[in-house]
């Protein structure tokens, strides 16, 4: 780009004032007795760089010798006509601008004309001239013309000189779909446009790829509309890692030098490699209902995690196994889909039922589905009112959570419901079955977050004689309190009551008849 003028002196830098003297047009050229040349023979310079102060001086050689018509015959007007680019430069160091001795000096338009009604270029003595200066700037490159005008009182002599001057500014180039400078990341198919002008035009456009090594890859371009240029890289086609990418403007060097801007450079990361993560469900088994919490984390070595996307609480409306899959995406775009499984129980709520059991509506989880003889003890983790259904000898059975505290919970044990409150670490026998042998045993193994860690196995051990159960105060038979078997205890004292009965029945009946008889 060329720097803005103002007021017609040339604002880009220090103007460089040149001493050169210039023969501008052919050297001893005579055209009906009138040369055109070059004032200073010293120099061959037939071109100058744009925008840089030129001191044009220019020789006019009268060479009509006339002694009988030599008023005829004098020079007595000389016109300059300057391309439009140039711009003439006023209290130049190197000449006097329009400087001619015994001459009247105007511009008009492009024309610089000099003249003298007598002459100033005398046809009556040999080599007779006069040289004619100005100095001007050329704006834009290229060639151009300086018609060089003589006159004397009946003819016109023409002239035309041929000055070039030179393209020195590098083009002016942008990316137009990057942020520069920047550190980026790309994946596929890496479109780069850039913006690309000069003065003089664009003859090529380029892409220098560098990787850490300084081994270097060309990518060309193509121009399909005006300034614009687009270059394609398949980033796949490379291996992963961080490159350089300079972009390479050449002008047409129509005039002068081929200049060449290479001042935008970005950093990138070529990344197609897929991110890892995991992915976690916490509880892996649920009953329908029950809240499932997923999490998810991703890594990525070259550009870095840029999201992680899971569905934190799936569905738990149906029974069986589920996937979950976290979605991890880099910075270069690149995904990953880790995946985890989660199971889902069939259970539902209900009341407790049985005798004259507990009210408690209960969230049930279904283990009913095997004989709990065939199972490995089951773990559960539940919250109050929730249970869970066993299977032992084709009956239905359950162990649900009535409440909890910190270090203790209730533990409803049913269909007949036995209740007990149990200690962290504690285990307890049951008999559900009423056949005087222990069917399972129930293990407090923890409480944590408002939830109940319990263990349920599958026994058969038969409950020592004369164990007798207290009884709670709803009037259910209360559990083992660690002494033997619930049922049992609840039996033995039931005898015991049924034997106090009978006795105070018959001494009762003896003295109702004893008292008849005496009557």
């Amino acid at each position: 780009m060329h720097m803005q003028k103002s007021g017609g002196v040339v604002t880009r830098g220090l103007l460089v004032f040149l001493s050169v003297f210039l023969v501008l047009g052919l050297a001893g050229l005579t055209i009906a007795g009138v040369t055109v040349t070059r004032t200073d023979f010293t120099t061959n310079a037939f071109s100058f760089n744009e925008d840089v102060s030129v001191a044009y001086n220019i020789t006019v050689n009268n060479t009509v010798v006339d002694l009988a018509n030599g008023q005829v015959n004098n020079i007595t007007q000389v016109n300059i006509t300057i391309p439009s680019v140039f711009v003439l430069l006023h209290n130049s160091t190197n000449s006097t601008f329009g400087s001619v001795s015994n001459s009247n000096f105007s511009i008009l338009g492009s024309v610089l004309s000099w003249t003298n009604i007598t002459f100033f270029i005398n046809a009556s003595i040999v080599g007779t001239n006069q040289t004619f200066g100005f100095n001007a700037t050329a704006l834009t490159p290229g060639i151009y013309n300086l018609t060089v005008v003589a006159t004397n009182f009946t003819t016109r002599y023409n002239s035309n000189i041929t000055v070039q001057i030179n393209d020195t500014t590098v083009p002016d180039v942008y990316a137009t779909n990057l942020t520069i400078p920047n550190f980026l990341n790309f994946s596929g198919i890496l479109v780069l446009n850039i913006s690309a002008s000069d003065v003089v035009g664009i003859s090529s456009v380029r892409f220098n790829i560098t990787n850490g090594s300084g081994a270097v890859t060309v990518v060309n371009t193509t121009n399909p509309t005006g300034p614009y240029w687009n270059g394609t890289i398949n980033t796949a086609s490379y291996a992963d890692g961080v490159y350089n990418i300079t972009m390479v403007v050449n002008d047409t060097a129509t005039y002068g030098s081929v200049n060449t801007n290479r001042s935008v450079n970005i950093t990138a990361i070529f990344d197609n490699t897929a991110p890892t993560g995991s992915v976690s469900c916490t509880p892996s088994t649920v009953s329908t209902s029950e809240t499932v919490t997923c999490t998810c984390s991703g890594s990525d070595a070259l550009s870095g995690v840029n999201s992680t996307s899971v569905t934190a609480n799936p569905s738990t409306t149906q029974t069986g196994t589920f996937t979950v899959a976290c979605t991890v995406t880099d910075r270069a775009g690149n995904t990953g889909s880790p995946t985890a499984q989660y199971t889902v129980n069939g259970g539902g709520t209900g009341s407790a039922g049985g005798g004259s059991g507990s009210t408690t509506t209960w969230t049930t989880h279904n283990y009913a589905n095997q004989e709990l003889s065939q199972r490995e003890a089951i773990s559960k983790e539940m919250g109050a009112n929730n249970r869970i259904s066993v299977k032992i000898k084709g009956e239905t059975h359950h162990v649900g959570v009535v409440s909890l505290s910190a270090a203790s919970a209730e533990i409803e044990v049913s269909s007949t419901p036995q209740k007990v409150v149990m200690n962290v670490g504690e285990t307890k026998k049951f008999d559900v079955t009423d056949d005087s042998v222990y069917d399972m045993k129930v293990t407090l193994v923890s409480i944590a977050n408002s939830r109940v860690n319990l263990k349920v196995e599958y026994l058969q051990e038969a409950i020592p004689a004369g164990t007798v159960p207290p009884v709670a105060s709803d009037g259910t038979a209360a559990a083992d309190t660690g002494a033997g078997d619930v049922q049992a205890k609840s039996r033995g004292l039931t005898w015991v009551w049924v034997t106090v009965i009978v006795v105070v029945l018959v001494v009762l009946i003896v003295l109702w008849t004893m008292k008849r008889k005496s009557h």
